[in-house]
């Protein structure tokens, strides 16, 4: 108890030297422990789940003509297939989705957001535990138009929820009942469902396939193997299914491939995406770099002024303070420090959580768990144990003779190589930071062949087929909108896959994105250029003409051997109205698919026909878009919508959301790159004055002999540039691997070149000289005869 009064009493009399250290030491707390934090979570995604070790995500493994394909989906029939004739297979379930999340209506007509909707089959909460807090699962999953609601949904329908029934603005002509409450799934889960429906539904809103054992395969499955048993256990097994129900003999020939399905680790499922993983990975690396940088930075301040009292040390000794006793001084004084900075932590991550929320896509609250509270007491033992134990042994072990008459020599390189450290830190995160903004403006102005400049869509899901036609001969009548088209899809939403194929022997020719259907406006309204052939501007606008990417025309000239070109040739395409007629070729575009991370160029296709229940989207180019304008827009549509609440849907900004991921990782590396430099500059001033009080009476002498504050500034400056430079290219060095390492992923991405590395290295080395330098000319101000003096 007395060692922690006489260590408050050490706090208050250096308030200032004391405050910097306790903050720097809790800022950095506070970023690497919700970065590691954030990794830790990321890592333990579908942990949840009872067995999450023995349940396997099913995935179709193809080729076809020499191309690979890996889909994380697969036909209505395959997963239940699997558990009704492999015997290792103890339990199988499948969903599909139905909705990404809009609204849902209830009677009264009051409209509620929801997440996503999917249809599935009974065993679904058999195979994921998630708590069941009203009703039947297996009963409710196989009564027609019945569904089961997460409890937070729940909450806001009015708690009481079990009989109630509703619509999704998606189908309002569907009414459905809610049978029961399950706990919301936890945010490190790979499902965020917020309705459950039925899988015997499934005709009411889709065409149901859920029996097929090839084709439409837009079904999740999982299955759960017996205990010890691998997936290269039932390979074989998965052959002979093939062969029983599917003859997959006969459909690998005609493919001129291969088709399987791959069971894979549900624990591995989320991580899967590369782009994710190696973002993970930066963060985690920004994190401890942050964290050591703070360490570091904390000893550098804690060892300068424990030598600067050393006399007080050596007096204690020489009145009978055993080693042990300085030490356990030492070590009191840390652990004060430390109290305080896991308090000025604790308060930063709450005072900013919503910034916090906005970056990471979850509360703070949710990344509390065992495992990141484990992870915050080893960071605590550990730096306790460096920031305490290190600098105890330096000052206990010295002689008080040495300590009397010649403290001053103490050896510098342990400050040497921890600022050389630290500038390695800061020189990594600052050419991070450049370069993942800079990757994210990139991607965000890449020309991506089409043109969202005051677009705006809404879905027409609530608006009948005849409220369509109306709005749309009233809105091309208003000067306020250039154009107005309808499509089934927009290049920035996931795209479905299809096939071209030759019809006599059935074989698949080419894998192509399908947009479905378009009618005569669409390209006019994105600014999608035609390159080849007269598209709908001319021709025909319905479902027997098509017109096909660029990317799409060179392939089936080369795979078909159209030597003359592939305007006006007759081509055969699952999921349409065969044959249908190539009548032009629009330029590529970028569109996303749920086989990238990012979008990308693609074999695109998409056929004429304003089928307005096929075409889900109403796409509205504006000549001006003033505020007024879009409300006049919304009150035409909202006249002829079914609830009366449609809201325009800027096409711009739905854009830019698919880069958010890359955003997100700048941000952090943002937050980190502020707290190392704030450690960095507290590191360069400790480390200038302490310097500086060593040397005073050198600097006193140089100074009295003619020398000016320049040269005792360059002084200094050559020391430190010493260290700073080699220091510099090493984090040059880091920084260049691991950027080069993120943007794999990126099939348009930045060049990371030298040129702009050395200026980057350049930069960090003058912000860090210039610091030195403007404290280096305070702390040398003084009348060099006071330095004399004090000697």
């Amino acid at each position: 108890m007395n060692e922690l009064k006489f260590a408050y009493r050490r706090l208050l009399r250096s308030k200032g030297l004391n405050t910097i250290k306790v903050l720097s030491l809790g800022l950095g707390f506070a970023i690497s422990f919700v970065m590691l934090a954030k990794v830790a979570f990321e890592l333990s995604y579908d942990t949840v789940f009872t067995d999450a070790d023995r349940i396997y995500h099913v995935k179709t493994l193809s080729e076809t003509n020499g191309v690979e394909n890996d889909y994380k989906s697969i036909s209505g029939a395959v997963a239940p297939g699997m558990k009704a004739e492999i015997p290792q297979v103890e339990l199988a379930t499948r969903y599909t989705g139905i909705s990404g999340g809009s609204k849902l209506y209830t009677d009264d007509k009051r409209g509620y957001n929801f997440d996503e909707a999917v249809l599935a089959d009974e065993y679904f909460f058999e195979m994921f535990d998630q708590k069941i807090l009203a009703g039947n699962p297996k009963e409710i999953l196989t009564t027609a138009l019945r569904c089961m609601v997460s409890d937070e949904l729940a909450e806001r329908l009015g708690g009481d929820v079990v009989g109630k029934t509703f619509v999704m603005q998606e189908y309002p002509d569907i009414k459905l009942t809610i049978g029961g409450v399950f706990e919301a799934f936890p945010a490190n889960s790979s499902f965020d469902m917020d309705i459950l429906i039925s899988m015997t539904s499934i005709g009411k809103f889709t065409w149901d396939g859920s029996q097929n054992w090839l084709g439409n395969d837009r079904y999740r499955g999982y299955i759960k193997l017996a205990q010890g048993v691998e997936p290269a256990d039932i390979k074989e097994s998965i052959y002979k299914m093939q062969q029983k129900y599917q003859d997959i003999d006969s459909v690998n020939e005609k493919i001129g491939g291969y088709l399987t399905y791959v069971p894979s680790p549900l624990l591995d499922l989320h991580l899967s995406d590369k782009h994710l993983s190696t973002s993970i990975l930066l963060i985690g690396i920004i994190g401890l770099v942050v964290l050591i940088m703070s360490i570091l930075n904390y000893t550098l301040l804690r060892i300068t002024s424990i030598l600067n009292s050393s006399k007080t040390t050596a007096i204690m000794k020489s009145v009978g303070a055993e080693r042990k006793d300085i030490q356990k001084s030492i070590i009191t004084d840390t652990f004060v420090h430390l109290l305080l900075a896991v308090f000025v932590g604790i308060v930063f991550v709450v005072a900013f959580h919503k910034v916090f929320y906005q970056i990471l896509q979850i509360r703070v609250s949710e990344l509390i768990s065992p495992t990141s509270i484990l992870l915050g007491i080893v960071i605590l033992i550990v730096t306790g144990f460096v920031i305490s134990v290190g600098p105890g042994r330096i000052i206990a072990s010295q002689p008080v003779i040495s300590v009397m008459t010649n403290y001053k020599k103490t050896n510098r390189r342990w400050k040497l190589s921890l600022l050389f450290i630290e500038s390695i830190g800061v020189t990594f995160l600052l050419c991070t930071v450049f370069f993942v903004h800079h990757q994210y403006n990139y991607s965000v102005r890449l020309d991506k062949g089409y043109n969202t400049d005051k677009v705006y869509y809404i879905p027409t899901s609530a608006i009948d087929s005849l409220g369509i036609k109306s709005i749309t001969d009233i809105l091309r009548d208003s000067p306020e909108v250039e154009v107005v088209s309808l499509g089934s899809t927009l290049p920035f939403h996931n795209q479905s896959g299809d096939n071209i194929f030759d019809p006599e022997s059935g074989k698949d020719i080419l894998h192509i994105k399908d947009f479905f259907w378009c009618d005569k406006y669409y390209l006019e309204a994105l600014k999608i250029p035609i390159i080849e052939g007269e598209g709908y501007d001319t021709k025909p606008c319905h479902a027997k003409n098509m017109v096909i990417s660029r990317s799409c025309a060179i392939n089936l000239t080369k795979n078909m051997g159209w030597e003359d070109g592939v305007v006006g040739k007759e081509i055969y395409v699952t999921s349409h109205q065969n044959p249908v007629t190539i009548i032009g070729i629009f330029e590529d575009i970028l569109a996303k698919l749920f086989t990238s991370a990012f979008p990308e160029k693609a074999n695109i296709v998409m056929a004429g026909g304003a089928w307005y229940r096929y075409c889900e989207y109403m796409i509205i180019r504006m000549k001006t878009d003033t505020p007024q304008d879009l409300a006049k827009v919304e009150e035409i549509i909202n006249r002829y919508s079914l609830f009366g609440d449609l809201e325009l849907i800027n096409a711009t900004t739905s854009m830019i959301w698919q880069y958010d991921s890359i955003q997100n990782v700048g941000y952090y590396a943002i937050f980190g790159s502020v707290i190392a430099l704030i450690i960095a500059i507290i590191g360069i001033i400790g480390y200038t004055e302490e310097e500086v009080t060593r040397r005073r009476k050198e600097l006193a002498i140089r100074m009295v002999n003619g020398a000016s504050r320049a040269d005792v500034l360059r002084l200094f400056l050559t020391d430190y540039l010493k260290i700073g430079v080699p220091a510099v290219i090493a984090g040059l060095l880091l920084a260049n691997y691991a950027i080069k390492t993120w943007m794999q992923e990126f099939s348009d991405h930045i060049e990371v070149s030298a040129f702009t590395l050395m200026l980057l290295g350049l930069g960090v080395l003058a912000l860090t000289s210039l610091i030195m330098g403007v404290y280096c000319r305070i702390t040398t101000s003084k009348n060099p005869i006071i330095y004399l003096a004090e000697e």
